[in-house]
């Protein structure tokens, strides 16, 4: 017998996107599994890509642009000598140095990833979800049109070289949101003198989400093909509203203030600053508020 679906699920589930499919194609099967339209993510993977995408349902969408606003994780993988129009695997090769060329040195490597540390303006990749004019760049790429995108100020925190297997260089990467990690490969290939792709990303963490223990993207694809345990595990990892404090600043509020809150008003509320997760007394998702000044205001209410 399959499980009944309720009747308004919300909250967060974190899935361990599988390669070759779109964020948008994962939100399509959640919808499905949970049999609601109120789904969104936080933050897109490229279809290259494999690791976590944050899926946000019900009025957890409204707290999208507050859980991607953190620093990302990933591990990725460059080749060197070999460039792309996507500037990964993905894309049709454009340019390449002659076969037998040597593989730069690891220790190379190392200093130019480290030339790389910090602030930095980076141009984003052409073939990207980044909006000109309304319109995602992908669309107009595929369009035939020639935008030029501005650089954007971005941070690079930290990288490392894990591993090197030829022309292939294994990266840890602890960077800012709005980081493309395809431009950090073919930066540091022109680092170093040389063209570059992306041929591997994982992301392993997204602010105080990670990984571990997120709904495997093959559990997901056979829930959504009606296996009944794989939908059964789906349904169970969904993380409901009132919990996710746990990835967000927080705040308890009385049962007055939670009241009008409730109805968009200010509150009186000393020694907390910025944005908090606003709980009731009775652990209730108020609203997502904002305090300077001794004043609690609300930015998005549930």
């Amino acid at each position: 017998m399959s499980q009944a679906v309720d009747a308004s699920p919300e909250g967060l589930l974190r899935v361990d996107k599988r390669g070759g499919v779109t964020s948008h194609d994962i939100v399509a099967e959640v919808r499905k599994c949970l049999g609601t339209r109120a789904v969104g993510h936080a933050g897109t993977l490229d279809p290259l890509a494999t690791g976590l995408l944050v899926v946000l349902v019900g009025r957890a969408t409204r707290l999208s642009a507050h859980l991607t606003a953190g620093d990302k994780r990933y591990l990725a993988t460059v080749r060197f000598h070999s460039a792309t129009d996507t500037l990964d695997a993905d894309g049709r090769v454009v340019a390449s140095r002659p076969e037998g060329t040597p593989a730069p040195a690891r220790e190379a490597v190392e200093r130019a990833l480290a030339g790389l540390l910090g602030p930095l303006e980076q141009v984003p990749p052409a073939v990207s979800a980044i909006k000109v004019g309304g319109v995602p760049m992908h669309e107009r790429v595929r369009r035939g049109e020639e935008v030029a995108l501005a650089a954007r100020a971005v941070t690079l925190h930290e990288a490392a070289v894990l591993a090197q297997r030829g022309l292939d260089v294994d990266l840890a990467v602890h960077c800012s949101k709005g980081f493309y990690v395809r431009s950090l490969a073919r930066d540091l290939a022109g680092a170093l003198g040389t063209l570059g792709h992306l041929v591997a990303l994982r992301r392993v963490a997204s602010g105080a989400l990670t990984v571990d223990g997120a709904v495997d993207g093959a559990v997901l694809a056979r829930a959504r093909g009606g296996d009944a345990e794989a939908l059964g595990a789906v349904r169970r990892a969904l993380e409901p509203l009132g919990s996710l404090g746990r990835y967000l600043p927080t705040v308890t509020v009385d049962a007055a203030a939670a009241e009008a809150l409730s109805h968009g008003r200010k509150v009186p509320l000393e020694g907390v600053q910025g944005e908090r997760l606003v709980y009731g007394p009775g652990g209730a998702v108020v609203c997502l508020g904002v305090c300077e000044g001794g004043v609690l205001s609300v930015l998005r209410g549930f």
